[in-house]
């Protein structure tokens, strides 16, 4: 058993906490995936024109952060976001720390912890991502900038699952399901089935990640000899506790009609979400990875209650994406049971990497002299880190201004109330940097059916109008998966794509578009509507051009 008699100092903790925050980077606002989570706070904030969008109309799958961000841009500063961040980079920290250090004594010296504070940093430093992508001789410039190796492969969970991403985001509240593990180790279970409630409100899909942890601790409870009744007690909280979360969900995204409610979810799960909710797709080297891991740190806990915590969790995550993987299922999907990995695969990691560090100091550190050479040579890499992820934030940040086109800044500065603008569906950015309603847009999506049917309708006219048409969703489904599980191609491919619309097929489209959804701008590369009947030029670079409807 460890000896956890010598408590880490808070002083360690918080500066730990801090070097983490610091060395971590982040993106700028509105990147990637924060354009669908932040959309409806922002809209009941008066952001922009936000309110005429027909995406404002959708229920919130996420009322508690939206919270946080309407109070954020109603009262504070939006940019307080990155603060939020770096506050919960920190909650990350403190946890993880805590948890490893009751497993092994990382304590013990001012070396050890030194040396392993050091490592955890520089596992989650970008700088870790360089390095091994120089090493995997993989091209820098050939993937995005945030496409960070190292933290995949060693810190990320299957299924592009992960708590802590690079920018503020409901997922990111997942750090206080590991407090909740931390604080149970500690012996206080009422915190810790509170703390994962946290995490459950700010991001409804760790209910099941909650409800498989508190499960866990009752287990444990019994193991310990306390009884049923503390157990039970403990899980009748937890369920109190997390009751209004499943009724908001149930009033909020109840189904319409079975017909409609199975269609979909079909839409949702095999196309909007599709492959990450399929198993097939994306097990491979990189999981296999993780799994190691997972099994090392097993056989190194062994001995102690989060080997339960960890095997439980674990074997739940394993077993439900088997059958996942065996046979698709749309309920499952929407569980997202692989979601357990996106705290386990890191802890087991960082638990691995308290017993290297342990067992190679009890070795090393020999004198005095050999110790505080350690903690020069780690508050030095530290600083570097540090460095490291303050430099590499600012680059981020000029990226994604450089990325922004000049046509979107022009309709920033000049929407107007009654404008709707139809926009190359990839283009997530418009929405939240313009402040402009938009026709539809691909990665941001509704959760209840109707919303669903109707971004599903809307996606393909504007893919139509754009020629960027897919193929048949279900038809390119069953082709890759069945391809994948069997290891042979299927009789008959998906239907290939079309050839982008003719001028004049393009101008018919847009006058539906106009006359049905009120569109009143477009945006298009290179030009080309100069043809169609009501529309003029109202602005146009060497990139794109801007449309609006002859008044």
């Amino acid at each position: 058993m460890v000896d956890v008699s010598r408590p880490v100092p808070r002083s360690y903790l918080v500066l730990a906490a801090a070097a983490l925050a610091v060395a971590y980077a982040q993106y700028e606002l509105f990147y990637h995936t924060q354009n669908q989570y932040f959309f409806q706070g922002l809209v009941k904030a008066g952001y922009g024109l936000l309110r005429a969008d027909w995406f404002a109309r959708t229920p919130d799958p996420w009322p508690a952060f939206s919270g946080l961000v309407e109070f954020t841009q109603r009262y504070l500063d939006l940019r307080l976001v990155y603060l939020y961040f770096l506050l919960l980079v920190g909650v990350y920290a403190f946890s993880m720390i805590g948890i490893v250090s009751q497993l092994v004594p990382i304590q013990r010296t001012r070396a050890t912890f030194v040396a392993f504070v050091a490592l955890m940093v520089a596992l989650h430093s970008p700088v870790f991502g360089y390095i091994v992508r120089l090493g995997l001789r993989l091209p820098m410039a050939s993937s995005p900038h945030h496409f960070n190796v190292g933290r995949i492969l060693l810190l990320e969970g299957i299924g592009e699952k992960r708590i802590l991403g690079d920018m503020l985001n409901p997922g990111t509240f997942g750090v206080f399901l590991l407090l909740s593990i931390y604080l149970f180790m500690r012996g206080r279970p009422v915190w810790a089935v509170i703390t994962s409630t946290i995490a459950s409100l700010a991001q409804p899909s760790y209910v099941f990640c909650s409800a498989v942890l508190t499960l866990t601790y009752m287990v444990i409870m019994m193991r310990r000899g306390k009884g049923w009744r503390p157990a039970i007690g403990l899980g009748g909280l937890a369920l109190v506790l997390i009751l209004p979360v499943l009724v908001y969900s149930y009033l909020a995204f109840r189904p319409t009609s079975p017909a409609l409610w199975a269609e979909a979810q079909n839409v949702l799960w095999r196309v909007a979400y599709y492959p990450p909710s399929v198993p097939s797709l994306w097990l491979g080297p990189s999981v296999y990875i993780k799994l190691a891991l997972i099994v090392a740190a097993l056989v190194l806990v062994r001995k102690a209650d989060f080997f339960w915590i960890l095997l439980g969790t674990s074997l739940t995550s394993a077993v439900l994406t088997v059958v996942q993987d065996a046979r698709y299922n749309n309920t499952l999907a929407a569980i997202l049971p692989w979601r357990l990995s996106a705290f386990t695969v890191p802890l087991a990691t960082l638990v691995v990497l308290g017993y290297a560090v342990v067992f190679f100091m009890q070795r090393l550190e020999t004198s005095e002299a050999v110790g505080r050479a350690v903690v020069t040579a780690g508050v030095a890499v530290l600083v570097v880190l540090c460095l490291a992820g303050v430099t590499e934030t600012r680059i981020r940040f000029g990226l994604d201004a450089r990325r922004i086109p000049t046509v979107m800044r022009r309709v920033r500065r000049t929407r107007a109330a009654g404008q709707t603008y139809l926009i190359p569906p990839n283009w997530r950015t418009f929405r939240l940097y313009t402040g402009a309603p938009v026709f539809t847009e691909h990665s941001v999506i509704p959760y209840d059916d109707v919303g669903i049917m109707e971004w599903y309708k809307r996606l393909h006219l504007a893919q139509a109008f754009y020629g960027e048409v897919e193929a048949n969703a279900e038809d390119d489904f069953r082709y890759r998966t069945e391809g994948r599980r069997t290891g042979r191609a299927p009789q008959e491919a998906p239907t290939p794509r079309p050839a982008p619309p003719s001028p004049e097929e393009r101008c018919h489209l847009l006058k539906e578009l106009a006359t049905g959804y009120g569109v009143t701008h477009v945006i298009l590369r290179g030009g080309g509507l100069e043809g169609c009947e009501g529309w003029k030029t109202e602005y146009a670079d060497e990139h794109y051009h801007l449309y609006a409807v002859a008044k």
